[in-house]
């Protein structure tokens, strides 16, 4: 009973709903419609001498029109538009039924493109002439005259250079670059109307050299042997097509000059003059002599800094010479007397007589270090490790021969580089090493090792202390590698020979 029910509900709902469309449909107030002219150009806006059609719609209809003023633009009895002169007027269009419609015109001074001129963006200054840097490129831009104009056609600017070998240029962007040394035309020309163009002359800009610098004013050569040179040229932004430097030597029998290498041919001295062949008036000087004798020069030695331990610095300077045995070295600017003090006992015998130093170690290049402040030289050779030496490290110890409060203290571990604070041990025979050092306080520490730490990581390789013979003096050996003074030991500057064929330690006082 209840589904017969709620079915005769729906039924009534929907039947209702039906006929309220029905009625709402069948009935109704009637539309208004707009009528009116309909055309393809609502308003004009034109260019002296631009003609534009205009058309209008319904189809059904046919239209006059009408220009309020003639003078600035006319118009067609088919719609054709033409815009005579700047200024503004209206185009009125009737249809045969009454419709009417105004549509507005604004007409403009045509202004054609007449001319472009090329400023450079870095400053946005017309430029005609410009002088670039090598290799250092600017952008060019091309500007309209006059700078609105409106003449139809797009501002796309070619770039072109009459010498691109020499100075290019980018087509599109006028990116130019001075590629070498010359000038070059460079024009810009409009790509609708090529006939607009302009042309920038652009040469490359020369920066002279005015001075040069030489890695060393003073060179020492053996017969034989040789020296290169480097240089330096000022000012640092120099630019020139030629950076060729001439050599000439005042003397050639003594000592030859070839693109920067010295060539020491016989003993004498002479001058090698080095000039600049765009400039012959800018050049420099080197002295050289040519020696079968070594020469110390200390004052064109480099500076060399070592950690001295207590965190202050000493005054090393440093050079690379080359020695022959037996052959004598000079020391430039010292007195027999300061000669006598510095010298090296291990590699050097000297002449009090004479003055004279002659070379006793190995043919070769040593790594030659001096302080004024410790008034000494050490001759050693960095990489050499035995069989070729042994070392001697310590604390309260030196190779120099006299005391200075620098070669104090224990923490020698912090120093391995610094000359102060170890001895280079001179093979003299086979496995048998001598140095000279300075024992001469009541407490020093000293070890020897077989390789070098900071040369090739042979830290390690120690001469076992408990294991020597100690002949001359008494050192005490405890269980590890340093070795201190014993009971009655007398400080001094020893003479010291390892020899590791019977493991014997030989101390031998010399002052």
């Amino acid at each position: 009973m209840m589904n017969k029910i709620n079915r005769f509900l729906i039924q009534a709902t929907c039947t209702l709903v039906g006929l309220f469309i029905f009625a709402s449909c069948a009935k109704g107030p009637e539309k208004d419609i707009e009528h009116n002219i309909f055309v393809t150009h609502a308003s004009l806006n034109m260019i002296e001498g631009d003609e534009i059609q205009i058309t209008a719609s319904p189809t059904t209809q046919t239209f006059t029109w009408e220009s309020t003023n003639s003078a600035i633009a006319t118009i067609s009895s088919t719609g054709m538009v033409r815009a005579i002169a700047d200024g503004q007027c209206n185009i009125n269009v009737a249809s045969s039924e009454g419709l009417k419609r105004t549509i507005p015109v604004n007409v403009v001074k045509y202004l054609p493109l007449e001319s472009i001129y090329v400023i450079n963006t870095i400053n946005l200054q017309p430029v005609k002439e410009l002088s670039l840097l090598l290799n250092r490129p600017i952008l060019l831009e091309a500007i309209p005259e006059p700078y609105y104009f409106n003449e139809r056609i797009p501002f796309d600017i070619t770039w072109h250079s009459s010498a691109p070998d020499i100075i290019s240029v980018d087509e599109l962007t006028g990116l130019v670059t001075a590629i070498d040394f010359g000038d070059a035309v460079i024009t810009a020309a409009v790509v609708d109307k090529p006939a607009i163009k302009a042309e920038v002359t652009i040469s490359t800009a020369v920066i002279p050299i005015t001075d040069i610098q030489v890695s060393a004013s003073k060179v020492y050569l053996l017969p034989g042997k040789n020296a290169t040179i480097n240089t330096v040229f000022s000012p640092s932004n120099y630019s020139v097509p030629d950076v060729t430097l001439q050599w000439e030597s005042s003397n050639n029998s003594v000592v030859t000059a070839v693109n920067g290498v010295l060539e020491g041919i016989g003993e004498g001295t002479a001058t090698v003059t080095v000039s600049w062949n765009g400039d012959h008036s800018v050049n420099n000087t080197i002295a050289v002599t040519v020696s079968n004798s070594a020469y110390l020069d200390f004052s064109i030695f480099a500076s060399t800094e070592f950690y001295a331990g207590d965190n202050s610095y000493n005054d090393f300077v440093y050079s690379k010479i080359d020695f022959i045995k037996g052959n004598g070295v000079e020391i430039v600017g010292m007195t027999a007397t300061e000669i006598e003090a510095i010298y090296n006992r291990d590699l050097f015998e000297y002449d009090p007589v004479n003055n004279k130093l002659t070379f006793t170690g190995e043919t070769g290049f040593w790594d030659v270090y001096y302080s004024k402040k410790y008034n000494y030289i050490w001759v050693i050779r960095n990489s050499d490790l035995r069989p070729d030496c042994n070392w001697i490290m310590g604390a309260n110890f030196s190779s120099a021969p006299v005391w200075h409060s620098d070669f104090g203290g224990g923490n020698y571990s912090g120093e391995r580089l610094n000359p102060k604070n170890r001895a280079y041990m001179v093979k003299i025979s086979d496995n048998v090493y001598q140095a000279h050092v300075l024992l001469d306080r009541s407490w020093f520490a000293i070890m020897m090792v077989r390789g070098w730490e900071l040369v090739n990581g042979d830290w390690d390789s120690k001469v076992y202390a408990p294991g020597l013979t100690i002949v001359g003096a008494p050192l005490n050996k405890p269980e590890h590698s340093e070795m201190d003074p014993g009971d009655g030991f007398v400080p001094g500057y020893y003479k010291i020979t390892y020899d590791a064929n019977n493991a014997q330690l030989e101390l031998e006082k010399v002052d």
